[in-house]
């Protein structure tokens, strides 16, 4: 689901996940939870602040 690209809504979607994949590699003050319920993908940021 977070390769670039990949969409089950059509052409020139599918963005998203992969950017907040590429985010999350430079940040390690970061958490991020992906998952699907019912049919619905849900995600979840969170950045911690010191």
């Amino acid at each position: 689901m977070t390769q670039k690209g990949y969409s089950t809504k059509g052409e020139g979607r599918g963005n998203g996940l992969h950017w907040v994949e590429q985010l999350l590699e430079k940040h390690s003050d970061m958490f991020h939870e992906l998952t699907v319920e019912e049919e619905k993908v849900v995600q979840v940021l969170e950045v911690i602040i010191n």
